[in-house]
């Protein structure tokens, strides 16, 4: 059973406002991030709304930058406290395999997932 009953419609946020649906995850974000102390830029919230999306296409520069992302909100979460710090590096690496996935099956994306400190951290939640 389905706990909540979703419906698609012609007349719905989703398709009728992309962009007021796109301004309110961006808002929803912001104050998520406030919470571990982080004033998110325009720019940040962007990359956070690209990890979330299906299936984005994904370049080595934006890459790169996702993991610099991901890297400070486990680091500002470290310091405030906020979220369970192994429960949060485990969704942070969660999130860091599906931007690799997107970035493309090829050799370049077994380096970055295998050298990233987002692999350390999540190995390190085990213990």
């Amino acid at each position: 059973k389905y706990l909540v009953d979703y419906r698609i419609h012609p007349e719905s946020v989703t398709n009728s406002r992309p962009e007021l649906q796109l301004e309110k995850e961006k808002e929803i974000f912001r104050q998520q991030l406030a919470k571990l102390g982080i004033e998110a830029t325009e720019e940040e919230l962007d990359l956070h709304l690209l990890i979330k999306a299906k299936n984005p296409a994904i370049d080595t520069k934006t890459l790169k930058e996702i993991e610099r992302w991901l890297l400070k909100i486990g680091a500002y979460n470290d310091k405030s406290m906020r979220y369970d710090k192994k429960m949060l590096s485990r969704t942070i690496f969660n999130r860091w395999l599906k931007a690799c996935k997107n970035y493309g099956l090829h050799m370049r994306m077994f380096y970055f997932l295998g050298t990233s400190k987002l692999l350390k951290q999540y190995i390190k939640s085990y213990f």
